[in-house]
């Protein structure tokens, strides 16, 4: 069988767009393993790095001729007409938009884009999989409208979150099938603790330079700088312990993490943790912390699922509705809490970390049960098809 991707880039530094990659093609690789099915991935990207194909093939033990990357750009109509013919060599499509982007939070131009892939695909009347993601907000009217015909076409529709599944059936009346992020099954390497307490706070320079805009582009209640100042000076004035800064998006400017992390290690004198190759790397990192505050949601579900209390900062509705949708409660929204609230509400789960550790293991057996849901789906659509 061949199977396409899209909306996983697994080159563009964001190792949480990586996270989703490496875990799908994880779980479909058990599962047609299993079935002893052979496969082929043909993987649908905007960036495309050769080297990181063959880490991400070797870190799954995947045969990289069994991976073919095909890089896809709208307004270059030789690689628009090379992705139509990869197009329809596919049985089916998995699509997952990154996690968050089939939505207008980041401006219409990228629903506009992620929307054109999806449109192309049911087009070729490929049997379209809208992944486990967040779906949402639609504030144009333009979004509402791509959103309703595309999700009335897909062949299966996987929300991760209870009001994502919400906001699809009042959109399109389609009962959207209710899993979770498919990254908390994401491999890693189970090493011992670090010797000291350890607390990893993962920062986000996309909440740091107030969005793609630079004008507060989600509409932040939270200064978030004044935030991470007060929280970083209340672990090293009140906890014996080693702090470590942990990025989780390697890119250039707006985004980059990793540079911005650096330069606050060394304005507060704290730890900085490496600069990652791969998920799977920064998730077998984040697991040695004893506790992880993060702004970037799949650091937060890489400590999670690694069985590390975690504290969220949320910029976006897809932080509640994920964690909501599990029972685990210890989130901060940025969006609605001031400043003030938010460091104290930060201050007050710090003081609870046994408490947070016991109410993880109960949400993450409720994750496990979702991710069953997700794999039963799979299994027999592809006993459909075969």
């Amino acid at each position: 069988m061949i199977i396409g991707l899209n909306g996983m880039d697994f080159s563009n530094g964001n190792l949480g767009c990586s996270a989703l990659a490496y875990s799908l093609i994880d779980s479909l690789k058990k599962q047609f393993d299993e079935k002893k099915i052979s496969v082929k991935y043909i993987i649908f990207c905007f960036n495309y790095v050769e080297e990181e194909k063959k880490i991400l093939c070797e870190s799954l033990n995947i045969n990289s001729d069994d991976v073919q990357c095909i890089e896809i750009k709208i307004k270059e109509i030789k690689k628009l007409i090379r992705t139509i013919k990869y197009i329809k060599k596919c049985d089916f499509i998995i699509d997952m938009s990154g996690g968050d982007s089939f939505s207008d939070i980041y401006g219409i131009k990228r629903m506009i884009r992620e929307s054109f892939y999806k449109l192309l695909f049911i087009k070729y009347k490929i049997p379209l999989i809208l992944g486990p993601q967040t779906y949402g907000p639609y504030n144009s009217r333009i979004s509402r409208l791509l959103a309703k015909k595309i999700l009335k076409k897909a062949t299966l529709v996987f929300s991760r979150d209870k009001k994502s599944s919400e906001l699809i059936y009042s959109i399109s009346n389609i009962n959207a099938i209710d899993t979770t992020d498919l990254a908390f099954r994401l491999p890693y390497k189970k090493e011992e603790k670090l010797k000291r307490k350890s607390i990893g706070i993962n920062i986000s320079a996309l909440m740091w330079n107030e969005g793609f805009n630079g004008k507060n582009q989600f509409k932040l209640n939270v200064d978030y700088k004044c935030y991470i100042h007060e929280i970083v000076m209340y672990i090293k004035q009140n906890i014996d312990s080693d702090i470590y800064l942990i990025s989780h998006v390697n890119a250039i400017g707006i985004e980059d993490d990793y540079t911005l992390c650096k330069e606050l290690s060394e304005k507060y004198n704290l730890i900085l943790a490496p600069k990652f190759k791969t998920p799977i790397e920064a998730k077998t990192f984040i697991s040695k912390m004893d506790l992880l505050i993060g702004s970037r949601m799949h650091a937060t579900i890489a400590a999670f699922s690694s069985g590390v209390p975690t504290i969220a900062l949320a910029y976006s509705k897809k932080f509640e509705g994920l964690y909501r949708s599990i029972n685990y409660n210890y989130y901060v929204d940025a969006k609605k809490s001031s400043t003030y609230e938010a460091i104290n509400i930060t201050k007050e789960f710090i003081k609870t970390m046994d408490k947070i550790k016991k109410d993880l293991d109960i949400a993450m057996r409720i994750v496990k049960e979702r991710i069953i849901v997700y794999d039963k789906k799979i299994d027999e659509f592809i006993e459909i098809i075969r």
